[in-house]
């Protein structure tokens, strides 16, 4: 005669394989999430007198927070001003601040402010947040504006790819 609990046995092995491994999975796939990052590019003007056309390429992920900090001389007139190429960029980087600060790094903002008391130079500062999937190119233009006439003297490109 046989185990009279070996169909039970089976039975319970079955509702382990089909309900314990699934959930354990799930339980390792949320451990494997991807933490948000803090991305920085900093361009200061060394690297803009050097090179006046830059270009980075990122790859990110959904959440990930983008700040771009390009050297400004306010006293000249000249301004960075922002354009996108590609896919609708807020499907993919959505702007959350613009700012200027003192070239000091104390992170003190004049908000909205062109120049600082000095005339000294400062940084235009750019936040962006992650929010899709796809390829965008977020394009920064050096522009003087005089008499209606835009003059680009600089660029910084950033092609963005979150897959």
């Amino acid at each position: 005669m046989g185990n009279p609990y070996k169909g039970e046995l089976a039975i319970k092995l079955k509702l382990s394989v089909l309900f314990v491994i699934p959930f354990l999975l799930a339980s390792l796939s949320s451990c494997a999430a991807v933490t948000p990052r803090a991305i920085i590019a900093d361009i200061p003007c060394s690297q803009l007198q050097e090179n006046n056309h830059i270009t980075d390429n990122l790859a990110a992920n959904i959440g990930d927070t983008i700040t771009i900090m390009l050297c400004s001389y306010p006293a000249t007139d000249y301004l960075w001003l922002h354009k996108t190429i590609g896919k609708p960029w807020e499907t993919i980087v959505r702007e959350t601040d613009h700012d200027f600060v003192t070239p000091e790094g104390d992170g003190v903002k004049l908000a909205k402010v062109i120049g600082g008391p000095d005339g000294s130079n400062e940084k235009q500062v750019w936040t962006f947040k992650v929010v899709g999937k796809g390829t965008t190119e977020i394009r920064m233009e050096y522009t003087l504006q005089q008499y209606g006439v835009f003059t680009v003297s600089n660029t910084y490109s950033m092609v963005v790819t979150v897959k």
